[in-house]
């Protein structure tokens, strides 16, 4: 609603990170009806694009607390709300947020962002029996980086009941990513939170290593009769 904040995520590839620190990705997509049946159009940012830019802040998990990075270049085009920012390395938020963002982009994951915002001016439709709205203004406050090890609820990119929910490869992409996030100069804390969600998704790609197995008809005497009979 018009005067509350409100929060607005999206899984999105990383377009670009540096050595330097400085990372690029989309912070927003337009024309993407989301689970709370919002749609952002294009333009939606221009007015705060012009008039706030310099007071738009780049945080971690929503929180103003963390502020990893700070923003270079914030701008629209046809795909949605495209971000420059440079992390901090010199802070130990800034290098643990590289540190996940070069993880993420070797395993070859697209990372979660998400924005803190006011919406302005807005339209109302009925769309296949449902209400949509189609955001036309947005005051935008903040651009947050999302990660699996934040305390926000909102923040949580990979949480243990979703890792459910993953096949096969999906979770073997995940231990790839975690096993990279290993390696990286994180806080004792971190790293045992890294490790119990590595042997979680372990445990859950051994079980379905055996559930696959016992899938598995056994093969019949004829069956592998015909099977030498075929090499011979």
């Amino acid at each position: 609603m018009k005067g509350e904040m409100e929060y607005k995520g999206c899984v999105s590839e990383i377009k670009e990170i540096t050595e330097k620190g400085i990372v690029t990705f989309y912070a927003a997509v337009f024309g993407n009806k989301d689970y709370g049946n919002d749609i952002i159009e294009p333009g939606a940012f221009r007015k705060t694009l012009s008039e706030n830019i310099k007071n738009i802040r780049h945080f971690k998990q929503h929180d103003g607390w963390q502020m990893p990075g700070v923003i270079q270049e914030i701008n629209e085009d046809s795909y949605g709300l495209l971000v420059k920012s440079k992390l901090i390395l010199n802070t130990q938020l800034g290098k643990e947020t590289y540190e996940e963002y070069k993880a993420m982009a070797e395993a070859g994951k697209s990372m979660d962002h998400s924005i803190g915002y006011r919406t302005i001016k807005w339209d109302t439709s009925n769309e296949n029996n449902e209400e949509v709205r189609r955001l036309k203004e947005i005051k935008l406050f903040e651009v947050s980086t999302l990660t699996a090890f934040g305390m926000n609820p909102l923040a949580q990119t990979v949480g243990v009941k979703s890792l459910e929910q993953f096949n096969f490869d999906q979770l073997l992409t995940e231990k790839k990513y975690l096993d990279i996030l290993l390696k990286c100069q994180f806080t004792d804390a971190k790293l045992e939170h890294i490790e119990q969600l590595k042997a979680h998704i372990e445990s859950l790609i051994t079980s379905r290593s055996k559930a696959n197995t016992q899938k598995q008809e056994p093969i019949s005497a004829s069956e592998l009769i015909n099977n030498i009979k075929f090499f011979e």
